[in-house]
């Protein structure tokens, strides 16, 4: 179950998204807020502190916090997150350090002793399930993972906690028909066709630190990426 300052700042980023705040436009303070969503100021400021590591605003001291412009808050070209976190909202699933199965040993280069990350992930869209995503680190890699990071951009994470070096991450496209979990995180039938993303992604030097799956209903969700 979500936490009331999770709920509120759901609500404000959906009303960013929608445009009931238009870029620029200053949001309420904190104390009308606290009032229309009847919490205390301290909830409603962990709420404007999402919005904010997710870059969809900006808080001057002394001014007041404002919706950040279109060119702000754009997905930068060549990201590697298929899905901007800061366009959704993201339930996470499950979070687990597990030994790999054969394939997820053979996707990452890992041996029968290696422990992996095991994460599942669902994207929200004005309160609909648009994206379900599942996906594998090598802990050896990747040391230091935690529950808080999985709610935004997991590769931000990455490169400004963990001082990691991304170097390229290559996809590939196709439909796949969602299975029973599947359906059950997107709320859609059993074998109902979803595009299906597959994602690989390298650090420096080509070692391999992540390999995840991305299904999306795309009749909720478009998805769009910029090619240079």
């Amino acid at each position: 179950m979500k936490t009331k300052y999770e709920l509120i700042a759901e609500t404000l980023r959906q009303k960013i998204m929608n445009h009931d705040y238009e870029v620029g436009e200053q949001l309420p303070q904190e104390e009308a807020l606290a009032k229309a969503y009847n919490a205390s100021r301290i909830t409603v400021r962990r709420a404007l502190d999402e919005l904010q590591s997710a870059g969809l605003i900006n808080r001057v001291q002394g001014a007041g916090t404002f919706v950040k412009s279109d060119k702000e808050i754009e997905e930068e070209p060549g990201s590697f997150d298929l899905i901007d976190p800061a366009t959704v909202s993201i339930d996470v699933l499950d979070f687990a350090v597990t030994k790999a199965t054969p394939e997820i040993k053979k996707r990452l280069a890992v041996n029968d002793y290696d422990f992996v990350y095991d994460i599942k992930r669902r994207y929200m869209l004005d309160g609909k399930p648009v994206g379900y995503n599942r996906l594998w680190m090598p802990v050896k890699v990747i040391q230091g993972m935690r529950l808080d990071v999985l709610k935004g951009s997991i590769y931000d994470f990455l490169q400004n906690d963990l001082d990691l070096t991304l170097e390229s991450s290559r996809r590939s496209f196709a439909v796949a028909l969602a299975d029973a979990d599947v359906a059950k995180a997107l709320s859609v039938k059993t074998g109902t066709p979803l595009l299906e993303v597959i994602q690989e992604s390298y650090l420096a030097q080509g070692k391999k630190f992540e390999y995840g799956k991305t299904e999306i209903v795309t009749s909720r969700y478009s998805l769009q990426e910029t090619l240079l």
